[in-house]
This record gives C-alpha cells, sequence and structure tokens, in this order.
C-alpha cells in the first residue's frame, strides 16, 4: 500500500478498548476490556471523571470517519472546551490550565486497570491520546465507548414511576 492510501496518525484509532463509564459529574467508575484485559469497576475522582466523560461526549458526537472522510480528526477536544463543558454542564470547577495535569492523572489511573505494569501504561497513553493543534481524544471506536451519566433528580421536570400514570410532576 502506497503512502498516499495510509491514514494519517491523527485519525487512525491506537486502540480496541471498550470503556465502560458510569456516575455522576461529581465521580463515578470506569471498566476498561481490551483483549486480554476485563478489570473490575476503578473509582474516579469528580473532576478526572469529569475530563473522561467529556471526552466520551465528543467521540460520540463527532462519530466514527466514514470512508469518503476517513482522513479527517474525529474526537478532538480542546482543554478549554473540557474545562467549559465539566463546568457549565457539569458544575465541576476545572480551569483549562488543570486539563493536562487531569489528563495525566486519568491515564495512571486507567494504567491501574493493568495493575500498574509498563503495559498498562502504554495502553493508557495510547487510549487517551494528544495531538498538538487538536488536543485530547479517546483513541478507540466511539461504539467501543458506552456512559451512563446518573441524572440528578432535582433536575428533572418529571420523574417516572412504577404506577397507573408512571410519572410525577414537579
Amino acid at each position: 500500500m502506497g503512502r498516499k492510501n495510509r491514514i494519517p496518525d491523527a485519525v487512525q484509532y491506537e486502540s480496541d478498548a471498550e470503556l465502560r463509564v458510569s456516575g455522576r459529574w461529581d465521580g463515578g467508575t470506569v471498566k476498561a476490556q481490551d483483549h486480554n484485559l476485563c478489570a473490575a469497576p476503578l473509582p474516579l475522582r469528580a473532576q478526572v471523571f469529569a475530563v473522561l466523560v467529556v471526552l466520551m461526549m465528543r467521540a460520540k458526537l463527532d462519530g466514527p470517519p466514514d470512508e469518503e472522510d476517513e482522513w479527517q480528526n474525529r474526537g478532538y477536544v480542546t482543554a478549554r472546551e473540557i474545562a467549559n463543558v465539566a463546568t457549565r454542564v457539569g458544575g465541576v470547577d476545572i480551569a483549562a490550565s488543570q486539563v493536562a495535569k487531569l489528563i495525566h492523572e486519568l491515564r495512571q489511573e486507567l494504567a491501574k486497570l493493568w495493575e500498574n505494569s509498563r503495559a498498562g501504561k502504554v495502553w493508557a497513553w495510547r487510549l487517551v491520546q494528544w495531538k498538538s493543534g487538536l488536543g485530547y481524544r479517546l483513541s478507540t471506536h466511539p461504539s467501543n465507548l458506552h456512559l451512563h451519566l446518573i441524572r440528578d433528580l432535582s433536575q428533572c421536570e418529571t420523574i417516572p414511576l412504577p404506577t397507573c400514570d408512571g410519572v410525577v410532576k414537579f
């Protein structure tokens, strides 16, 4: 295959990891499955969890490239965007200047799924990718990302209940 047919590195996914993330904006768990790894859920503190949620949201929003647009960079988000979404949507106070440190902490936490082995650290670094001029992304296919955010009942207009009507209005 010639060089002109090669997809640029910033576009290719570097992992087949499947992530299952569940919790509230102020903290939750991540569970990963990748080849021989199938780890128990790992708790993440609020800011690290919020960064992971924003990365997953961007990947799901952009979706995978198809054959016609396989050259496009998908799923990248800047530090400023991560901070803004976490703060405005999730209510988790993060400054853009903190994002690089939080990404590092996220990679360290993900490496724990591999018992902090060298292979686990390499895996986490490849999964949480950074490219100059583009930002950060999760380098796995969006269909491998499963996000469940638990809603705050106080922010719901209606709450489904197992009753005859099924709904309570506030």
